[in-house]
């Protein structure tokens, strides 16, 4: 007699879909564009499904995120990991995804990739932009680490905006132009580049305008922030995203 068991298939995890999205993205021709251009910008990447779930977390969150302004540096919402870890499991389990890590390791042709703690209040964030004027000002991701070690994933999630995510290329390789471009983060599409070759910034939302893309980083091997490099990413942190809640309690945001 068959067991009910064998008649009902397991469910599919996000890990599963990643596994499989990622077996079929030509990867070689993945890393040849990334080392010629320092950016990798793929349009409807993430499965329709596992998008739709993502979005409706973003939705659901957005309103409790923590809003910060600071003149010519930033100025919208932020959601931080321990919140995406508690309400957030679509968005966890992608940034979790050994799968997807795996894959762009290959892609960045070299080092090995880590996700940072899990500790980290920046382990993974939603960034939202919901008032005119909303943006962030010119920067590079490099997390605390050093040079070259930290790898930026950029998602887009909710796009009813005027905004753009501008970046230049090439800044700081001696003998090449720098390549300025400028791209619509609609949902799904996914961006990868070393934080801190690419100086990146978001342009300012308009009137009645919303905008909402979801952040994480790799970092190479034993690259993660200490020390002095610890304290201040963690003074960061409180200034310009997630408040005091998240520095000293590591609690999830309300």
């Amino acid at each position: 007699m068959l067991q009910l068991s064998t008649l009902i298939p397991a469910p599919v995890t996000v890990e599963d879909e990643l596994c499989a999205l990622t077996e079929r993205l030509p990867v070689a021709a993945l890393t040849e564009r990334f080392r010629q251009d320092e950016l990798l910008v793929l349009r409807d990447f993430v499965p329709a499904r596992l998008l739709a779930d993502m979005v409706a977390e973003t939705r659901r969150l957005m309103p409790s995120a923590r809003r910060s302004y600071l003149p010519l540096v930033r100025k919208g919402g932020a959601i931080s990991h321990p919140t995406i870890q508690r309400a957030a499991p679509a968005l966890h389990a992608f940034q979790a995804s050994t799968a997807l890590r795996e894959t762009f390791q290959r892609i960045a042709d070299g080092p090995v990739l880590e996700a940072r703690k899990q500790d980290d209040p920046h382990a993974s964030a939603i960034y939202t932009y919901t008032r005119p004027g909303d943006h962030i000002g010119w920067h590079y991701d490099d997390c605390g680490c050093e040079a070259q070690a930290a790898y930026s994933i950029i998602l887009g999630l909710v796009d009813r905006s005027s905004s753009l995510l501008e970046l230049v290329t090439f800044k700081k390789t001696p003998g090449k132009t720098p390549v300025r471009r400028l791209v619509r983060v609609e949902p799904g599409t996914l961006l990868f580049f070393c934080g801190s070759n690419v100086w990146h910034r978001v342009t300012p939302l308009g009137r009645d305008e919303e905008r909402a893309t979801f952040s994480f980083v790799y970092v190479k091997q034993n690259s993660h922030p200490h020390g002095w490099d610890k304290v201040q990413l963690e003074a960061i942190n409180t200034l310009l995203y997630f408040g005091p809640r998240a520095l000293f309690k590591r609690q999830p945001d309300r």
